[in-house]
């Protein structure tokens, strides 16, 4: 089941950002991924994934202007590392494609160039490549900028 994330949340995605390559390779300061959380709660722009003993295994958060002020943009969509690849990962970015698209022709997120297996998943999912930033957020690590465009 997907739904909007609440404050009584905060602690079981964070276990789920901390159990990522985002913390690893971005994070590692839990105010900041607290803030994350926090921000994202309060923005309306968390949703998560709850097992059926009500236990979140995943989440997705999404800035619904933050490509150019104008279309949704995918800010982090991580699972738990015991529940991938079984179709969790699939029904959250189909949640945020079905949600944006209401109202958008275009979606966008970024994946880093390290993460080889985010971006295939991505690509089989229909989104395409579009741009490469250099070392956005942190020297020696880029990433890609990918779009879908609504196929109605």
């Amino acid at each position: 089941m997907i739904r909007k994330a609440n404050n009584e949340n905060i602690d079981e995605i964070a276990e789920c950002l901390n159990d990522s390559d985002l913390y690893n390779n971005y994070w590692k300061d839990r105010n900041l991924t607290l803030k994350f959380i926090k921000d994202g709660i309060s923005n309306d722009e968390l949703f998560v994934f709850s097992s059926e003993k009500n236990n979140i295994i995943g989440f997705i958060r999404i800035d619904f202007n933050g490509m150019f002020s104008n279309f949704p943009l995918l800010r982090v969509l991580a699972v738990k590392s015991g529940h991938r690849n079984r179709g969790i990962g699939e029904k959250l970015l189909k949640y945020y494609q079905d949600l944006c698209f209401k109202n958008s022709d275009k979606v966008f997120l970024c994946v880093t160039d390290l993460n080889t297996n985010a971006q295939r998943f991505y690509g089989r999912n229909g989104f395409q490549k579009v741009g490469e930033f250099a070392n956005l957020y942190k020297e020696n690590i880029n990433e890609y900028l990918m779009m879908k465009i609504f196929e109605g």
